[in-house]
């Protein structure tokens, strides 16, 4: 039995699952934008894929594609445990939009 962070919804299990149908465990947000089983908009499925890199169970190998990974497949298989209070992390490595800025000085 699958036991999904507090940080989930309903539409990351389908996501994953949609992404280990495919021949290579890949998927594209677009794709899965436009698939039956996903009815939420290209910008929603963005950002849960997002959400689910940064959990480690999909990682990003390109504009809008993401891959499968292992803990993903663990986790669809019952066998990751994703409900934690301290989810495991990936390291950020490509992201230029990581929202952290330092901050300014007042001008004088």
């Amino acid at each position: 039995m699958r036991k999904s962070g507090e940080w989930m919804v309903l539409w990351d299990d389908r996501i994953l699952e949609i992404c280990r149908n495919d021949e290579d465990n890949v998927c594209s947000v677009g794709d899965l934008a436009d698939h039956e089983h996903i009815r939420i908009s290209q910008p929603s499925v963005s950002r849960r894929c997002k959400k689910l890199a940064e959990h480690g169970l999909l990682r990003k190998v390109g504009d809008g594609v993401y891959l499968l990974t292992e803990r993903g497949e663990g986790y669809l298989d019952g066998k990751i445990n994703t409900y934690e209070d301290q989810p495991d992390k990936v390291p950020e490595t490509d992201d230029e939009d990581s929202g952290v800025s330092s901050p300014s000085s007042p001008s004088p």
